[in-house]
């Protein structure tokens, strides 16, 4: 921390030694205003001297991210943290300066109190409307006499720049609070309130009703018994008798044996047990338990399957229920009426062993008359579905058979459906001859019938055939020794086989490379030749005119300036033989100090595009008042400089010229 405050001292004196001389002289702030919550303005109060009456005052903000402050000393709390406030007031022989350190607070929004073992009430509940001598529309905490608890609380959003409670009540005879500890004093009533520290105005309010405790809850019985499917009252009895509130909740430790309701009335469900617990209401965390007992008999046995299909070799398990769930014994004996066909073991897992039919049953252990039986049914399965030739092609106005294979040879059932995956791509008849509808790709599906659920697909593609094409420019300008792009069209335009071979008539002017429709072409020495494209598919053959020169120096930037509006004036001069069309310039603004200055309504930055959208013939110069300011819009305060650097243009509307960065014209104007 030393290491860090020095080194803040030693930038300070450095930027002192750099800065222009300010008198301290009589300019200051009154340090009662230096703080304010984000989102929120306050009002600075700078204290000026006879000295400095008559000077300028201006203000700034070390940190605009934080906090801002406009010309009459307004601070707009951005987001937390602390800045430095600086006035400056600039008379005709001095210049006074006064800073504020001021800070940015982020204000509580909720605050969430956690009561702990209390049980909220609301005011018109029967339980304690009754007990309550004051009327209230709070939520009401019931406090036990001579108890304490702990509030927990939360205040949101984590980010608040003071999450400390305040906790006060209204009746400290009745209600104590200790930091976050609550007391019941004696007993009556109190309002309990937990506000911000920071900002008291984000709070939560309850009225705390302090009640004679229970100090013991005793059952009518030491262990209940309930019948599945029955139902049993519980008794408990709240002491002592004088008890404010001897009410309780009841909960089952095991609710899918037994449950229980608010009235302590206890379901039974299934055999077996479950403790049954009732907490007092008031507060106090007495509670009692009793074990309930849930017992029934068993009736019959049901299994999940009635029919089943095995593969030879395969194994399915069958599950039986014995009833009801709840019965004593629920042991079965499994067995097979043919054991050449499939077994079972007493887990009720069957084995197909040959192809045929048998019954498996299952009988209750106790009860003979208690059984149930499914049926099997053992085949031999399809194990495979594969087509040869995966994937395969079709052109549009083709057709295409395919071939499958099922797998073993000796499958019970060998026959499949054939389907498409996507008919608007493709169909499939029964033999497997395909017949394409539109460009795309869509599976042939085979699917076995013999319910194994194998299937095998195959993946069609179908291609649109290439019919012809052409270039998308007619020219292409290319500089010396610069690599351009062009592109060539296919007709139609999804045609799928996008594979090209290119050639320049002269490659000692041009050359060429590329394998698909775009050419790259090189520029290698001043003139003109003809590159020319030839698809792979169908042969079809496009060709454009590429010419090579100096085509980055095409234009110059004669002058840029202002007129008596402040708009910006732009003057570019077509150097070149060509007839350009269309030229474009970025340029960038930046305020007295050198900094950039925002201008674009689109995304806020200090640059934007300038388009001229005339024809410019050879030697002619470009109109100052014909260029086009996209998402321009002119500083209110002006500008202290601007740049200007024209990028590209178009020849004959036809092909873009991306200027070279070395070679882009650039001219900067500076308001003096």
């Amino acid at each position: 921390m030393l290491k860090k405050t020095l080194s803040l001292l030693l930038l300070l004196m450095l930027v002192g030694l750099a800065l222009p001389a300010f008198a301290a002289g009589p300019v200051s702030f009154d340090k009662s205003v230096s703080s304010v919550f984000e989102g929120e303005t306050a009002q600075t109060i700078l204290n000026i001297g006879d000295e400095a009456a008559s000077g300028v005052v201006t203000y700034t903000s070390s940190d605009k991210r934080i906090a801002t402050v406009d010309a009459a000393g307004v601070v707009t709390g951005i987001k937390k943290g602390q800045v430095q406030i600086t006035a400056t007031v600039k008379t005709d022989k001095k210049s006074y300066r006064a800073s504020l350190n001021f800070s940015v607070y982020r204000r509580a929004e909720a605050i969430e109190v956690k009561a702990g073992k209390l049980t909220p009430f609301s005011a018109d509940d029967p339980l304690i409307s009754g007990l309550l001598a004051e009327p209230t529309t709070l939520p009401v905490l019931a406090l036990p006499l001579k108890s304490s608890v702990e509030l927990r609380t939360t205040v949101e959003p984590a980010t608040a720049s003071n999450r400390r409670v305040v906790i006060t009540s209204s009746n400290p005879d009745v209600l104590q609070v200790k930091g976050s500890t609550l007391t019941a004093k004696a007993a009556g009533e109190a309002d309990l309130t937990v506000a911000n520290e920071l900002s008291p105005e984000v709070s939560v309010s309850y009225h705390v009703l302090v009640v004679t405790p229970v100090k013991k809850l005793t059952f009518s019985e030491k262990m209940y018994t309930v019948a599945v499917g029955g139902q049993k009252q519980l008794s408990v009895t709240a002491d002592p008798q004088e008890a404010s509130i001897p009410a309780v909740t009841w909960k089952s430790a095991d609710e899918q044996t037994a449950t229980v309701d608010e009235n302590g009335l206890v379901s039974g469900l299934k055999k077996g047990t479950a403790q049954i617990t009732a907490t007092a209401v008031d507060g106090s965390g007495v509670r009692a338990t009793v074990t309930v007992k849930v017992a029934q008999m068993a009736t019959g046995v049901a299994l999940n399957k009635a029919e089943l299909t095995i593969d030879v070799g395969a194994r399915q398990q069958l599950i039986a229920t014995v009833t009801p769930a709840n019965t004593n014994d629920k042991t079965v004996i499994w067995s097979s009426s043919d054991e050449k066909v499939a077994t079972v073991n007493q887990a009720g897992r069957i084995t197909a062993v040959g192809v045929g039919d048998c019954d498996i049953v299952c009988v209750s252990e106790t009860t003979d008359t208690a059984r149930a039986s499914a049926r099997v049914h053992v085949q031999q399965p399809v194990t495979k579905i594969s087509f040869a030739g995966s994937p395969s092609e079709v052109y549009l106005g083709k057709a295409l058979t395919v071939v499958w294979t099922v797998e073993p040879a000796n499958a019970t059932n060998p026959a499949v459906t054939l389907s498409s995956s996507d008919k608007r791509i493709l169909t499939v008849d029964e033999y497997g001859v395909v017949t394409p509808v539109k460009r795309g790709e869509a599976y042939v599906i085979a699917t076995a019938t013999d319910g194994s659920g194998k299937r095998g697909r195959l993946l069609v593609k179908v291609l649109q055939p290439v019919e012809g094409v052409h270039m998308e420019n007619r020219v292409a300008y290319v500089s010396l020794g610069e690599t351009a792009s062009a592109r060539a069209v296919l007709e139609p335009r999804n045609a799928d086989n996008h594979n090209m071979s290119w050639v320049s008539a002269d490659p000692s002017v041009a050359s060429v490379s590329g394998e698909k429709i775009v050419a790259k072409i090189h520029g290698e020495a001043r003139g003109e030749t003809v590159v020319t494209g030839i698809t792979q598919d169908g042969g079809f053959n496009a060709s454009l005119i590429v010419r090579v020169g100096d085509w980055d120096r095409a234009l110059r930037l004669r002058n840029v300036t202002i007129d008596g509006r402040g708009n910006v004036l732009i003057t570019v001069r077509n150097d070149s033989d060509l007839t350009i069309t269309r030229v474009t310039a970025t340029v960038e603004f930046f305020d007295e100090s050198g900094e950039p200055l925002a201008v674009n309504t689109k995304d806020g930055s200090n640059k934007v595009n300038a388009i001229y959208r005339r024809t410019l013939s050879p030697g002619r110069n470009s109109s100052e008042s014909d260029w086009n300011f996209v998402n321009y819009e002119q500083p209110a305060n002006g500008f202290g400089s601007f740049k200007v650097t024209v990028v590209s243009y178009v020849i004959d509307k036809d092909w873009t010229k991306n200027i070279r960065q070395r070679y882009r014209p650039t001219d900067t104007f500076v308001l003096r």
